[in-house]
């Protein structure tokens, strides 16, 4: 496959931030519910660090 035919392209800093955010919610999204499956009740939270 080329770089064209996957449709690469460069990202900036904002679209690293965004896509990390967004890899975190699905590590602990599957966290909770493998947390779930052994019976440990789990609360989310987001913190804003200034």
């Amino acid at each position: 496959m080329t770089r064209n035919s996957l449709n690469l392209r460069n990202y900036g800093y904002k679209d690293l931030n965004h896509w990390m955010e967004k890899q975190t919610y699905l590590a602990v999204g599957l966290t909770m519910m493998s947390a779930a499956e052994l019976g440990i009740e789990a609360t989310p939270l987001e913190a804003t660090f200034v």
